[in-house]
């Protein structure tokens, strides 16, 4: 028989020390998978990171409550659109025409998709590149940064997400994969839906850069593709049906009030103004109760004749007499400006706002509660639809100025007069929640 070999060193024997290797070879193998997996569970996370990073920079949060307030921020929310790419979230630009010099050849061009010359990048709120405040950015160049006008905030205020390199190259933001494309999308998956202003999708193409699914788990889409879309329901909001509760003036005409029995005593007549016919005894020559009885304390003696009273245009002081009521109505409409972009050039505008359809408001004195819709936008701000003014009533999340007009039934016009003299309200509509109400 022939004899067991063994290593004398460490008493295995030759079989045994084999099967110690193939363990620990196995074991190896198993660590090796293990710390793939986990490097690219890791590289997973920072894409899902960094995905949300990005579209925060566009939509904010609004689920998210800071001091009670929905956080309504991010590129939407300042410029009234979809970013046409994400470089856009980092810096702002502005277009430079392919004829005449700098820079008078400057045009309010505020994306790049509309651009009909060079697009260039800017670091500087001011197209020179030196001044610091709209006021002092003068000489044909153009104002980049925030701006105010009728009471809203508007205009680029980045960058809406935080890089450490320069965004002029490709992998200023990529993904946790390190995939990279250019120095507008940064490798990521970024087209708009249907048209600009309509969304956009936004995704990773995972570990293989190949859209889909792959090999590995790893190499699916991030987030999938119906998950990836920031749709309209997302950055905008449909004003249709939002709430004024406005106080009545209820102040009328005359004619509202009847009823009021001037004849049956002396005291309704002198509320009203009125004069109650009677006589004073020993001296005539009195003719009103007061000059008699309180002034001089002799004999009045009414009859029953109330001349000259003054009819109350007020429901309470109609009421308040023993009166009826009936109200006199008021059409009024509601402007809404907002963030917009002008078709023509590009530019981002608030002057042109979204107008209802006329409604009526009895002038009672009362609180009412009024549901405004037909919205069309008001191209040449003049309160009346004209041929261009198509429906609309649509806009985007963020601040806008509300202010409720009188309107003229014979010209379809929602004037420039506010109703009650009332004063511009400013609020913040965003998506996934009730309209607010204005109060007026």
């Amino acid at each position: 028989m022939r004899p067991i070999i063994t290593c004398k060193q460490t008493g295995f024997t030759l079989v045994e020390l084999l099967v110690v290797m193939l363990i620990l070879v196995a074991l190896a193998s198993v660590t090796l998978d293990f710390t793939k997996d986990f490097a690219f569970q890791g590289r997973y996370e920072v894409t899902k990171d960094r995905y949300e990073k990005i579209r925060r920079a566009i939509i904010g949060r609004p689920d998210v409550l800071i001091n009670g307030q929905p956080d309504i921020s991010g590129f939407v929310a300042d410029m009234g659109r979809l970013p046409d790419n994400i470089r856009e979230l980092l810096q702002s630009g502005y277009c430079v025409t392919s004829g005449g010099s700098a820079p008078t050849n400057l045009i309010a061009m505020y994306r790049p998709s509309t651009c009909t010359g060079d697009w260039k990048w800017s670091t500087s709120k001011c197209t020179d590149n030196t001044k610091t405040t709209e006021i002092t950015c003068t000489g044909g160049h153009r104002w980049l940064g925030r701006k105010i006008n009728l009471g809203l905030n508007y205009g680029w205020n980045g960058p809406y997400a935080s890089v450490t390199k320069d965004p002029n190259t490709n992998n200023a933001l990529v993904d946790g994969w390190g995939t990279e494309s250019d120095e507008l999308n940064y490798g990521w998956n970024f087209s708009n839906l249907t048209s600009p202003d309509t969304g956009l999708r936004l995704n990773s193409f995972g570990k293989d850069g190949v859209s889909g699914s792959g090999a590995s788990t790893y190499d699916i889409d991030y987030p999938s593709t119906n998950a990836s879309e920031i749709n309209a329901n997302l950055w905008t909001v449909n004003i249709t049906g939002i709430q004024v509760n406005s106080l009545a003036s209820g102040v009328s005409s005359s004619t509202a009030c009847s009823g009021i029995p001037f004849n049956s005593n002396h005291i309704t007549c002198e509320m009203t103004g009125g004069h109650w016919e009677g006589s004073c005894a020993p001296t005539v020559a009195y003719t009103t109760r007061f000059q008699c009885e309180v002034a001089n304390g002799e004999t009045w003696t009414p009859t029953s004749s109330c001349t000259t009273p003054t009819i109350p245009v007020t429901k309470y002081g109609c009421e308040n007499l023993g009166g009826s009521w009936t109200s006199d109505t008021t059409n009024v409409c509601l402007k809404v400006y907002y963030k917009s972009i002008n078709t023509a050039s590009g530019e981002l505008i608030v002057a042109t706002p979204l107008v209802s359809t006329g409604k009526t408001i009895r002038e009672d004195g009362l609180m009412h509660l009024i549901n405004f819709d037909g919205f069309f936008i008001d191209n040449n701000n003049d309160g009346i639809k004209n041929g261009s003014d198509a429906d609309l009533s649509i806009v985007p999340t963020g601040q806008v100025r509300i202010s409720l007009h009188n309107y003229n039934t014979g010209s379809s016009e929602c004037t420039a007069t506010k109703y009650n003299s009332g004063t511009n309200v400013l609020t913040t509509i965003f998506n996934s929640s009730l309209l607010p109400v204005i109060n007026w």
